[in-house]
């Protein structure tokens, strides 16, 4: 991989940082005309969960999928799935399909937010890892302040389904500048993969996400109650 090739490679991860935490604060602003057009206000909470939760859940897994299967092919296959789930959400007819679509977002995510760091500690040395890495935490953290805002433009100016469809040509863009340029050379770990690990670690997380889902739901009913 020439310097080049490792330019193209790292802008590439560091817009998937960008796309990720985009996508966790931008979907604020395209809910009311969701929730107007698919009348699915029950479950409007769950549009910003699932997104959330699948992420939390498959960012260690996908770390330990790529050690096995490789770091190239498992942030392409992530990002596919992101925009997938991309092209699903902005064609729902229904709730149901939002959250599904939304939920393979999230699985995506967990690749386009984790693996870009994994990759630059075997990538740089001290010094350099810390600039490329400053710079991504940089970018994602100004993606998820400007998502609102990104967000209400698109659906002023078009319709809350571009605020997903936005994310097609992008996330194919990113795939195909990281199969055609990323190559580090790594060697495929032959260990086994912690399953049950990895099931204990989804069950927990989901548990507390979802007590936590409760209480808020709780405490934006008590005043309803005490009436």
């Amino acid at each position: 991989m020439n310097k080049i090739q490792e330019k193209r490679s790292i802008r590439a991860f560091m817009l998937s940082n960008v796309m990720a935490g985009l996508e966790g604060s931008i979907v604020a602003t395209a809910l009311p005309a969701m929730m107007a057009e698919l009348h699915g206000i029950k479950l409007m909470s769950w549009v910003v969960t699932i997104y959330m939760l699948l992420m939390a859940v498959s960012s260690p897994i996908w770390t330990k999928l790529a050690e096995r299967f490789g770091y190239k092919q498992m942030f392409v296959l992530g990002t596919l799935l992101f925009t997938i789930g991309s092209l699903g959400e902005g064609l729902a007819i229904n709730m149901l399909m939002v959250i599904v679509a939304r939920a393979l977002m999230g699985l995506g995510a967990g690749v386009m937010i984790q693996l870009p760091f994994v990759i630059y500690g075997m990538m740089y040395q001290a010094d350099e890892r810390r600039r490329v890495i400053g710079n991504t935490v940089a970018a994602y953290s100004f993606s998820t302040i400007a998502g609102p805002i990104v967000g209400g433009l698109i659906v002023t100016l078009l319709d809350w389904r571009w605020v997903f469809f936005i994310n097609i040509p992008i996330g194919i863009y990113m795939a195909f500048i990281v199969w055609k340029n990323f190559d580090l050379k790594t060697d495929h770990t032959k260990k086994s993969i912690d399953f049950a690990g990895s099931a204990s670690l989804s069950i927990a997380v989901i548990a507390i996400m979802l007590l936590f889902q409760m209480m808020g739901n709780a405490v934006i009913n008590l005043p309803l109650l005490l009436v």
